[in-house]
C-alpha cells in the first residue's frame, strides 16, 4: 500500500508476497534484502533444498521469460523416464527451452554455450559438434614451448601413462587412438593405434618418438631374394614372366606372391621398387611388367655395361590391385637361367605415401 508495508494474501491456497516496486522482497536470515528472495546464513552454509517424496516426480527449478519461455534444471525421477526424455533415474538435468541456448560465461562474458543442435562450443559459435576459439596471439616458434594451446591433455609423469583421443563408432567398438605416451623420465611419444580387424585386436600403427623420428611398423614393404636357379626363364617377347624371387627377407603385409613374382598393390597411392637380377646372359635392358602381360610405361632401364646384372628402379603411382614384376630383357634368349644371389638377385619395394 502507500506506507510501503507489504501484504501477505491467500488465494486459493497459494501465498503471495506482494509490494510497490523495489519493495516484496524476502530475507531468510537476514533483514538486508537485496533481491526477490535473499537467503543468509551468518555461520554455516546457505543452502536451498527443493525436495519430492514421490520416485515419479521430479525436483525442478523453473526460469520463464517475459515471454513466457521456460528454462528448467531439476533432478530426474527414480525411473528416469519422466520429465526429462532418455535421461537416468536421479541425474541432474539442465534444460532450455527447444530452439534456445545455455550459455556460461564470467561477468558479462560468454565463454562457452551449448546450442539447440547439441553443438558445443568454447569461446566460438561452433560450426560442428564441439568447437574452440584460441583467443591469443602470440606467434608460433619451432624451438620454444607454447604457452597458450587451444586445448591440453595432461598425464601423470610415470612410464607408460598416457593419453589422447579415442574415436568410436555407434557400435562403440573403438577404431582409433591417437595420443601420447610418457616413455621414460620426462620423454614421450605420439603413437597412433588402430584396430586390426583380421587380427581381432589392437596394434600400434605409427609412432612419432620424441627425437623427430617417425615409426610406421606396417607400412607396406618388401625385401625378396632369389633361393635356388630359376629356369626357363623366357627373357624375349613373353613380357609376363618375371624373375621369381621365391626368398623372403621382409613382406610386410604379404602383397609380394613367392610363387608368381608379383606385387599386388592393396592401396592406391605412389610407390617405389628397385630390382636386379643374376642371369646367364648379356643384358643391356631390363623393365618392369604386370601380370596381365603389359610393359609397364616408363620404367625401362637401358644402359650398356649391365652385363649379367640387369638392373631396374621406378617412382610410380599404382592402384590398387595393380599388379608389378621384374623383367630382364634379351631379344634371343627365350629359356634362360636365373641365379641365386644374395648381392645380385634381388627386389625391394616401398609404399610412399
Amino acid at each position: 500500500n502507500s506506507n510501503k508495508n507489504v501484504d501477505i494474501v491467500a488465494y486459493r491456497g497459494n501465498l503471495g508476497i506482494t509490494g510497490d516496486a523495489g519493495y516484496g522482497n524476502v530475507g531468510i536470515g537476514t533483514t538486508s534484502v537485496d533481491e526477490l528472495l535473499h537467503v543468509k546464513h551468518a555461520s554455516s552454509n546457505a543452502k536451498i533444498l527443493v525436495e519430492t517424496d514421490s520416485s515419479t516426480s521430479i525436483s525442478e527449478i523453473q526460469f520463464k521469460s517475459a515471454n513466457n519461455e521456460i528454462h528448467r534444471i531439476g533432478v530426474e525421477t527414480a525411473t528416469g523416464n519422466q520429465g526429462y526424455g532418455g535421461s537416468q533415474a536421479y541425474s541432474l538435468n539442465m534444460f532450455a527451452r527447444s530452439g534456445r541456448e545455455i550459455h556460461f560465461g564470467s561477468g558479462t562474458t560468454q565463454h562457452m554455450r551449448i546450442k539447440d543442435n547439441g553443438h558445443v562450443g568454447v569461446n566460438i559459435d561452433p560450426y560442428a559438434q564441439f568447437g574452440v576459439y584460441r583467443n591469443h596471439t602470440d606467434p608460433y616458434t619451432a624451438g620454444s614451448f607454447l604457452d597458450y594451446p587451444t586445448a591440453e591433455l595432461k598425464h601423470p609423469s610415470t612410464t607408460g601413462s598416457y593419453n589422447g583421443t579415442r574415436y568410436t563408432n555407434t557400435a562403440g567398438n573403438y577404431e582409433w587412438f591417437a595420443g601420447t605416451q610418457q616413455t621414460a623420465g620426462n620423454a614421450a611419444d605420439f603413437v597412433f593405434q588402430g584396430y586390426d580387424r583380421g587380427g581381432a585386436t589392437y596394434k600400434e600403427m605409427a609412432r612419432i618418438h620424441d627425437d623427430g623420428n617417425f615409426q610406421k611398423p606396417y607400412q607396406i614393404y618388401f625385401e625378396v631374394y632369389r633361393s635356388g636357379t630359376q629356369g626357363g626363364y623366357n627373357a624375349a617377347n613373353n613380357y609376363a614372366h618375371v624373375v621369381i624371387y621365391n626368398g623372403t627377407q621382409s613382406n610386410i603385409g604379404g602383397h609380394y606372391n613367392t610363387s608368381t613374382g608379383f606385387f599386388t598393390a592393396p592401396i592406391t597411392g605412389v610407390y617405389y621398387f628397385i630390382a636386379c637380377a643374376y642371369v646367364a646372359w648379356t643384358s643391356g635392358q631390363a623393365w618392369f611388367s604386370s601380370s596381365g602381360g603389359g610393359r609397364l610405361q616408363g620404367t625401362d632401364m637401358v644402359m650398356d655395361g649391365m652385363g649379367q646384372f640387369p638392373a631396374a628402379f621406378v617412382i610410380m603411382r599404382m592402384t590398387a590391385n595393380d599388379t608389378i614384376g621384374f623383367h630382364p630383357y634379351a631379344s634371343s634368349v627365350t629359356n634362360g637361367n636365373i641365379y641365386a644371389n644374395a648381392n645380385h638377385t634381388y627386389f625391394k619395394g616401398y609404399f610412399l605415401g
